[in-house]
């Protein structure tokens, strides 16, 4: 009986934790209540529910998360800007960086808009995080959006 000689148990647990994650993405439109969140799995393009231990490997863990940043504009655009952040965080650590980065990126649009001159307008932005790399094109990102948007309740749009 022959032993393995590099078992280890961390890397295992984080393999398995990238596994159960790889689908997973965290979105935020700005059409949303203060602060609230969906969670979506990005192959089914749907709006899911975590259970508890996938929760927990979301916020307790360090990821390399991607960010998909979105700007909306009145000409139903949306200007995307994927950035893979290298430094593993915390969920929670990540919102910092990301509001400094979304702000880079909507003074840059707004610059853009300007010079084109259409009277196009900034009306939203949003965000889809992912702690495991996962290629997100404009097309399913757009979708991910218009799935999350149809769960907000009558009574916040109004608010």
């Amino acid at each position: 009986m022959t032993r393995r000689k590099h078992h280890n148990a961390q890397k295992r647990s984080q393999a398995e934790a990238t596994a159960i994650l790889r689908d997973i993405g965290i979105l935020f439109h700005s059409a949303m209540a203060d602060k609230e969140v969906r969670v979506v799995n990005i192959k089914r393009e749907q709006v899911c529910i975590l259970n508890r231990y996938s929760a927990d490997l979301i916020i307790q863990r360090h990821w390399r998360w991607t960010v998909a940043l979105s700007i909306f504009t009145t000409a139903r655009v949306n200007r995307m800007e994927i950035i893979q952040y290298n430094t593993p965080c915390l969920q929670a650590e990540l919102v910092e960086a990301l509001e400094e980065d979304h702000q880079t990126l909507l003074a840059k649009v707004k610059i853009e808009l300007a010079l084109e001159g259409k009277g196009e307008e900034v009306h939203s932005f949003g965000w889809i995080a992912m702690p495991v790399t996962t290629d997100l094109e404009l097309d399913k990102a757009e979708r991910l959006y218009a799935t999350a948007l149809a769960t907000i309740k009558p009574h916040q749009e109004a608010a």
